[in-house]
């Protein structure tokens, strides 16, 4: 912990807790949860992973909407077999946050140099990562901002770099169902992405294109 020390104190000061119970590692991802966020619809993450390999440090971030994980858990025992699978393994393995992005400036995956300077990373943290929370982060904070986001293709929210396809349309389900807006593009989405998914979804590889519409039917009938 006191090599990370400096990291989780500049996240504090930031606006950010780092969750209990955790550890930073090269295995899972830790979350901070930022404050401001707190009680609202959609809380906002920042997940950090060590790469001891190259004594770096890895950032993504992403959000959770309380209403969603709640509706996915209590319907678990009336899920299709293969839906309650994927979605068990990313509730083990993602335990806070479903979905996450890698944050990115100048396009390039960020990623701090533990050997940095201690000045460097206060800077970091009072100029480019403040930015980003302000501007990124803080205002989803209602259901059609985080449709908005899961639907748009737009930097930092791009498809290509989806760490979970299955995930996002989990939660796009959802919430298009919630705000009666969204499907026709989430349909689309779905044409242009299922192959990605399929080659590279730890968790909804297995599942057919028809998963989506069927799931969305599911949400409608059951909220």
């Amino acid at each position: 912990m006191k090599r990370h020390g400096l990291l989780i104190e500049q996240f504090e000061r930031l606006g950010f807790t780092f969750l209990p119970g955790q550890k930073i590692n090269t295995i899972t991802k830790s979350y901070f949860v930022c404050n401001e966020s707190r009680g609202t619809n959609v809380e906002a993450f920042i997940a950090v992973r060590y790469l001891s390999r190259t004594q770096r440090y890895e950032f993504d971030f992403g959000f959770n909407s309380p209403a969603i994980r709640s509706f996915f858990l209590d319907q678990m025992p009336n899920f299709s077999s293969e839906m309650k699978s994927a979605i068990d393994q990313m509730n083990r393995e993602r335990p806070y946050c479903w979905f996450t992005l890698p944050i990115i400036w100048e396009s390039i995956n960020y990623r701090l140099n533990l050997n940095t300077k201690e000045s460097d990373l206060m800077n970091l943290f009072s100029g480019s990562l403040k930015s980003f929370t302000e501007q990124v982060l803080l205002p989803v904070r209602l259901e059609k901002n985080l449709l908005d986001v899961y639907l748009s293709d737009l930097p930092p929210f791009e498809w290509k770099l989806s760490t979970s396809y299955f995930a996002r349309f989990c939660e796009i389900a959802y919430l298009a169902s919630c705000t009666k807006s969204g499907l026709e593009l989430a349909e689309r989405r779905l044409s242009e992405q299922y192959r990605a998914m399929q080659a590279s979804d730890l968790y909804g590889a297995e599942l057919g294109e028809s998963f989506f519409q069927k799931l969305v039917e599911f949400i409608q009938e059951h909220r």
